[in-house]
C-alpha cells in the first residue's frame, strides 16, 4: 500500500514537471532540510540486479539538477521528498 502511494506521488510530480519543465522546485525531506532543483529527464530504471535475480525491480525515475551544485540526482518512489513546492503551491 505504501509503495503505491509513493509511486502515485512520483507520478504526480512527473506530470507537474512535464507540464512545467522550467519550474524551480523546493524539495523538503523529513528532517526539514531542503534543496532547489529543476527537472532534467524522466526514464525507467532498475535496482542494478540482473533481471533473473531475486529482488530485481524496475521503476520510474526522474532526474533533477540541484541548483546550488549543478549536480544531477535521481528520484524514485523510494527516495521521494516529503514535500515539493513551486511558487508557493504544494505539488506533493
Amino acid at each position: 500500500m505504501i509503495k503505491e502511494e509513493l509511486e502515485q506521488k512520483l507520478e504526480t510530480l512527473h506530470q507537474y514537471v512535464t507540464d512545467n519543465p522550467d519550474a524551480e522546485l523546493k524539495m523538503i525531506d523529513e528532517s526539514g532540510s531542503f534543496i532547489f532543483a529543476t527537472f532534467d529527464t524522466a526514464y525507467e530504471s532498475d535496482n542494478g540486479l540482473d533481471p533473473e535475480e531475486e529482488g530485481y525491480e524496475e521503476y520510474n525515475a526522474i532526474a533533477f539538477c540541484e541548483k546550488t551544485t549543478g549536480e544531477l540526482f535521481e528520484m524514485a518512489y523510494f527516495n521521494i521528498p516529503t514535500e515539493v513546492w513551486h511558487n508557493g503551491k504544494q505539488i506533493i
